[in-house]
């Protein structure tokens, strides 16, 4: 890792992310959205929201920022230019959570996913989540008590568990908050078999059983 800095950003932001593989900050508070760069000393401000900004995300090329008023707006960090300026609906954007190339956001009872070249929906689902975040197999949803894995626009995982937060792990492992424990899931593809390995055996069962199930390793 790397050593913790402090920077005295001059504002009382309510919400903040990092660009990845920087330092600069996006901020925000009731009356502004600005991104500081320690290196450069700058402090910019961003127009382009008419309501306060609530979520942002942030990846390498790109930063989303989503308003009580359903808008959310892309930026080019390499010159925090707008160039989408995305209406998802009347109602408040919660969160939103970003890849390189595709952005997620949650409001109060839908998830939506968007293409940041195009700014087009590719998905979306009338949920009320609590929860969203990418892995490498696609976009994972908490609600309703369960965890839900949509690859290719497609629900291919769903399990049981009540999770208030969902943090970015590596590959198809993700992080859950829950009554402030902290767990890693692994929602690989072997996962998805089980079912219908399992459906298959009931309909026509075979003994002796042979089936072998993935071997766990030490990390798991």
């Amino acid at each position: 890792g790397t050593t913790p800095e402090i920077h005295d950003i001059h504002h009382q932001p309510l919400g903040w992310c990092v660009v990845p593989n920087t330092r600069m900050l996006v901020t925000w508070n009731v009356l502004s959205l600005r991104v500081t760069d320690p290196d450069k000393s700058t402090d910019l401000f961003l127009k382009g929201h008419r309501s306060r900004v609530t979520a942002a995300a942030a990846a390498s090329s790109t930063v989303a920022t989503g308003d009580m008023s359903g808008q959310v707006c892309v930026w080019y960090v390499s010159s925090w230019k707008r160039f989408h300026d995305i209406k998802t609906g009347s109602q408040s954007v919660e969160q939103i959570v970003m890849t390189d190339y595709l952005l997620a956001l949650r409001t109060s009872n839908t998830v939506q996913q968007y293409d940041t070249t195009t700014g087009k929906e590719t998905f979306g689902v009338g949920i009320s989540a609590t929860a969203i975040e990418y892995t490498s197999r696609g976009l994972v949803v908490a609600h309703d008590q369960r965890l839900e894995l949509f690859a290719n626009k497609e629900s291919t995982i769903v399990l049981e568990h009540g999770v208030s937060r969902l943090l970015r792990s590596v590959h198809s492992r993700i992080w859950c908050v829950k009554d402030r424990h902290l767990e890693q899931l692994d929602l690989s593809d072997a996962i998805e078999k089980w079912t219908d390995a399992c459906l298959r055996w009931i309909r026509q069962p075979r003994f002796p059983f042979h089936h072998k199930w993935p071997t766990l390793r030490y990390m798991d």
